[in-house]
């Protein structure tokens, strides 16, 4: 904001100034340094993301391997057997060859290892489908 009594055209002249430094040799230098720790945040948080990924493949991968290797593990007439080994247990109760707590005793034998088998298939197909979403692909069907 400016007066002039006497010193313009106008006399009592009143007037508002604008004034806007030109950047000669400053050159923005604080926005460079900005957009560059910015791109440097950036890269470093790729790094990190990608780490991450790779770890969360590798746990999967290492978790996969090792249920498989536990169900292979399983005999496959095994399932087949225990059902025959069942169904002559449950005969056996009703021909009055063994008593009841037997019977209950080899009957919770048979229901833990079937959830136990259950379990391992269902930790089987977990850790393809963790693999699958860690992946972001379709690599198990």
């Amino acid at each position: 904001l400016s007066y002039d009594l006497k010193g313009n055209y106008p006399e009592k002249y009143v007037g508002i100034g604008i004034s806007v430094p030109i950047p000669l040799f400053n050159r923005n230098q604080g926005e460079i340094k900005k957009a560059k720790f910015g791109i440097d945040q950036a890269n470093s948080l790729l790094k990190k993301q990608s780490l991450q990924l790779e770890l969360e493949v590798s746990n999967s991968l290492k978790t996969a391997v090792r249920n498989e290797n536990m169900a292979r593990e399983i005999d496959d007439t095994f399932s087949e057997n225990f059902n025959q080994l069942i169904n002559g247990l449950i005969k056996n109760f009703r021909e009055r060859n063994i008593s009841l707590i037997e019977f209950l005793d080899l009957y919770e034998s048979y229901k833990e290892t079937t959830l136990q088998i259950n379990q391992l298939q269902y930790q089987r197909l977990s850790a393809r489908e963790e693999i699958n979403f860690v992946t972001g692909s379709n690599i198990f069907k």
